[in-house]
């Protein structure tokens, strides 16, 4: 026999999977920021060890451009610097999102034994 939930508990189940979906896609976002903060340092090291005076090719749609080293390198760290900026503020992000989960999974507990509801845990 089931028995409907508390109006209160209910809502706070709902905000909880709320969270779990934000925290998700913020550890998605974070994942593909750091593959291209990855993608560029590789390309960065290959340039490094490329001679001062050789040919540059980037990718512009379905051409390839030729273009120059240097500017291609200022380019590369300075999205590269942008990129780790974004992966502080998605830290930042993920933490908060994490903390409020844990607040709320101890006040869902809470409410489940106020409300003689099992909380999913093995005892």
């Amino acid at each position: 026999m089931s028995q409907a939930l508390p109006p209160e508990l209910g809502e706070k189940i709902k905000r909880y999977q709320m969270l779990q979906v934000q925290y998700e896609q913020l550890q998605r976002e974070r994942a593909l920021v750091d593959a291209r903060i990855k993608e560029i340092t590789n390309v960065l090291d290959i340039l490094s060890g490329a001679e001062e005076d050789a040919t540059v090719y980037r990718l512009a749609g379905n051409l390839l451009v030729k273009v120059d080293k240097n500017k291609v390198v200022e380019e590369l760290k300075e999205e590269r610097d942008i990129l780790i900026l974004k992966i502080q503020k998605l830290d930042k992000q993920l933490k908060t999102v994490r903390e409020q989960m844990e607040e709320l999974g101890k006040e869902l507990r809470r409410l489940q034994a106020l409300a003689g509801q099992p909380t999913g845990k093995a005892g």
